[in-house]
């Protein structure tokens, strides 16, 4: 029987199964544990879009939005404020009706952006906050801006080349056909960058960045978000429609679909990360409070 040695202290050992009676240590290494296997992702494949679901969007979106009505609706409402004093005051004409648009885009995406963070709130499993989400929100209204312009600007050259056409095509039938493909590629140029104000506000992105981002994270979706926001516009021209009558009327009344319209943008932005990128709310809720943070501390 031949002599085994322990590794350790070298004392001669007679069961090798044992501890070492001198040091206490085993006298063979133990084989080295079996390699765990990477923690099992969720049910979904990250990256496989399959699993995005408009139906899951909108319900959701019903869910949050009368959940939490006057937080969101004062919002929007807020952002209507100064475009109805220049219609009282201006006496509800059509210069007062060109200049309220002006000034409600520009209130509107502040009202977006502040929305964007009380979404965030609220899948987070916490309530949505008026003066929260509005503080927030309001502290992204510049580079909102420029965003908003660049898009305007995209837009426009798509009408442009429309209209260029037209110099060289004549005739109604082919007038017509050029200005439904300029109105068609607006409408996918919107559907390409419809998440470009939750990225602005929650990733603190620059105008051209949340762009990008936006055609990032709606790749292989843009038909099922076509079909959600073709559903919003929908309900949003019944109900102007349905209640015609005073300007003042109308923005109170379109309050509701527009509020409806900026929280499915954020529901759709949340879903794309999660499906996409795996990102769960509590990561992109962390990172969004951090860079919030950090603005305050050098502002």
């Amino acid at each position: 029987m031949s002599i085994i040695h322990c590794q350790s202290c070298g004392d001669v050992v007679n069961d090798p199964s044992l501890p070492c009676p001198s040091c206490g240590n085993m006298i063979y290494q133990s084989p080295n544990p079996p390699i765990q296997s990477p923690e099992q992702p969720p049910s979904y494949y990250y990256g496989d879009v399959s699993y995005f679901s408009i139906v899951t969007v909108i319900s959701r979106t019903f869910s949050m939005f009368f959940k939490y009505p006057f937080v969101f609706l004062g919002l929007i409402l807020l952002a209507h404020l100064p475009g109805l004093v220049i219609i009282g005051l201006m006496r509800d004409s059509e210069a007062s009706n060109r200049v309220s648009f002006v000034v409600n885009l520009i209130f509107g995406l502040a009202s977006h952006g502040a929305i964007a963070c009380g979404v965030l709130e609220v899948l987070r499993g916490n309530a949505a906050r008026f003066i929260d989400s509005l503080s927030r929100g309001i502290t992204r209204i510049i580079p909102m801006i420029f965003a908003v312009l660049s898009f305007i600007f995209f837009n426009f050259l798509v009408f442009f080349v429309g209209f260029v056409l037209t110099r060289f095509f004549r005739g109604p039938l082919a007038i017509n056909l050029i200005f439904i493909m300029a109105v068609l590629a607006v409408f996918a140029l919107f559907c390409r960058w419809c998440v470009f104000i939750p990225a602005c506000v929650i990733e603190r992105l620059g105008p051209i960045e949340s762009l990008y981002r936006s055609s990032e994270l709606t790749k292989e979706c843009r038909f099922k978000i076509a079909g959600a926001y073709l559903l919003c516009w929908g309900i949003s021209y019944f109900v102007d429609r349905l209640v015609g009558g005073s300007s003042v009327i109308q923005q109170l009344i379109s309050a509701v679909p527009i509020g409806f319209a900026h929280v499915t943008s954020v529901i759709i932005y949340y879903e794309l990360r999660e499906f996409k990128e795996g990102a769960t709310v509590d990561s992109i809720a962390n990172a969004f409070t951090n860079e919030f943070n950090q603005f305050h501390r050098r502002s």
